[in-house]
């Protein structure tokens, strides 16, 4: 119904005059400001009003997947999103998603996404495996009021909401609901020096349920994972993280601010920075005198952005920085269910005990130029890229505790070239990159013990020795850390469909990953992805 909606928009709205000459992306991405958490910024947009509604089918195909992820996927997705200029002060943002995912052979998380979760549920088996299917939502709105004399004030809402579930024993329904509103606003103080500023709320909830539709007689067993996959064996029963039928969410809370400074020395040189800092706090479980909150956690977050633009009226030079860290926190409640009077059932809560340290470091600096640009199109565009990120994880089961520290960095390269024609434009791009990383699997270690040596032997001979899942642990491991090789080429028509004014394109893209060394668990070592996408620019 979504896809259709879409449709129905974009077939009825006009075009611009030389359609074939505008190109979304490189509107998007004319003014870091469009793109920021600040609304207020939207009002620096200089240029028509334009929008992109896109169609896209993505088939996957190969073992060279992370951990949770699936071999064999299909994903279908509908996104239209567009800069609107509804009068002389008022620019407005909007963008809508509906993505539908299917994956054969899956396991793992019952988390949407594991990757910055303070703990994890993952399946203690490799032989229930099967198919999971999600579908998501997403919902931008976005609008920015230029006040008085340059003075902007600006609000945004991102809402996504997700099902996901998995149709093999032992089964799990995940919903997702993740919502993030922005107020904001900036000035200009100086001809070339503007400020702004804004405040930022999140709130994610993601419930699971699990259940069973075969044999009640058959043991299910979940790993909960602190962290590096090592944590305690829970069985699927009426009781737990994995209590049978019960909803239990994962909630957080995100408070936070964003700082933003732009020079503009020249009317050609610009110098855009941002900086925000938010503080995030969750629980997992239900909140009340007569249920159990399982675990809480805290997090400090903060990102810095930069970009160095010269734009000149046919060539665009861009250099990007982007910086992000994440340092959590996870502890284990500990509680025991006492009786009042009449007789019900309340949980006393002691001292919590921690069971994780987890720190996120990320980065990416990036060179983009654009040149031989005709109205919005540039005959070239050619990108230079370095991605790092860095992790370390500290999982605790007293007294026993792991240790891992993971380093990876890619470098990217990729160029396009758009062949103007009478009837339409060529586009041409292709891709390339190479990523190696560092660090070792585990080191297990223990209080209780001076021994420190790494890679020690089996826990599962010591006393009170924590569960591990080696599976999952050798397939993140080869995912991160491999030396690996990517390479991807497109190719785009671009036209005026015929009796509109719509700048209609179809796509064809293709991307190969390979990995240079594999490990014990793997899948395999080489994962192709294909993509065709239909859509139109108005």
């Amino acid at each position: 119904m979504m896809v259709s909606g879409i449709l129905a928009v974009v077939l009825t709205c006009h075009g611009q005059d030389s359609l074939l000459l505008r190109n979304y992306r490189f509107v998007k991405r004319s003014d870091a400001w469009l793109t920021s958490q600040n609304a207020a910024g939207l009002t620096r947009l200089t240029r028509p009003s334009i929008a992109e509604a896109e169609l896209s089918l993505t088939k996957g195909k190969g073992g060279f997947v992370d951990w949770y992820q699936s071999p064999d996927d299909l994903q279908a997705t509908a996104h239209v999103e567009s800069f609107v200029r509804l009068s002389r002060r008022t620019v407005a943002f909007g963008a809508m998603t509906y993505d539908n995912f299917s994956g054969r052979d899956m396991a793992g998380t019952a988390f949407t996404d594991p990757g910055r979760k303070p703990f994890d549920i993952v399946e203690d088996s490799l032989g229930n495996t099967g198919t999971k299917h999600r579908d998501t939502y997403k919902l931008t709105g976005a609008v920015g009021v230029d006040v008085w004399r340059g003075m902007a004030v600006g609000l945004r809402l991102d809402y996504t909401a997700s099902n996901y579930a998995k149709y093999k024993d032992l089964r799990h329904k995940t919903k997702l609901m993740d919502m993030t509103f922005t107020a904001g606003l900036g000035m200009p103080v100086a001809k070339w020096l503007s400020v702004g500023a804004n405040y930022l709320y999140r709130r994610a909830t993601e419930s699971l349920t699990f259940s069973i539709y075969g044999r009640a007689d058959k043991v299910y067993k979940s790993l909960i994972d602190y962290g590096v996959f090592m944590g305690r064996v829970e069985q699927f029963g009426s009781s737990g993280y994995t209590e049978k039928g019960q909803e239990m969410p994962l909630v957080d809370d995100y408070n936070g601010a964003s700082l933003q400074l732009l020079l503009q020395p020249t009317g050609s040189l610009a110098f855009y920075q941002s900086l925000t800092y938010a503080r995030r706090n969750g629980y997992y479980g239900r909140k009340s005198p007569y249920t159990i909150t399982y675990t809480t956690h805290q997090a400090d977050l903060l990102s810095y952005e930069a970009r160095l633009s010269w734009t000149t009226r046919h060539a665009v030079v861009a250099a990007d920085v982007a910086l992000s860290s994440e340092n959590l926190e996870n502890q284990a409640n500990t509680y025991r269910e006492l009786q009042n009077e009449s007789g019900a059932h309340y949980y006393e809560y002691y001292d919590p005990v921690k069971t994780a340290n987890k720190l996120w470091r990320n980065g990416q600096v990036a060179l983009t130029a654009d040149w031989g640009i005709k109205g919005e199109l540039p005959a070239w565009t050619l990108t230079a890229a370095l991605t790092w990120n860095n992790r370390r994880q500290t999982s605790y089961l007293y007294p026993n505790y792991r240790r891992q520290h993971l380093h990876s960095t890619e470098v990217s390269l990729s160029a396009t070239r758009r062949l103007l024609t009478s009837r339409g434009v060529w586009t041409l791009s292709l891709t390339a990159a190479y990523q190696k990383g560092s660090g070792d699997p585990y080191t297990d270690l223990s209080f209780a013990e001076t021994d420190t040596r790494q890679h020690a032997p089996d826990l599962s001979d010591r006393q009170n020795s924590p569960a591990t899942m080696d599976a999952w642990l050798w397939r993140e491991y080869q995912y991160l850390v491999a030396p690996q090789y990517g390479l991807g080429g497109s190719v785009e028509y671009g036209f005026i469909f015929p009796h509109t004014r719509l700048k209609t394109h179809v796509r064809l893209a293709a991307t190969h990953r390979k990995a240079n060394q594999t490990y014990e668990y793997s899948r395999g070592k080489d994962r192709t992805v294909l993509t065709l996408v239909a859509g139109c620019i108005f």
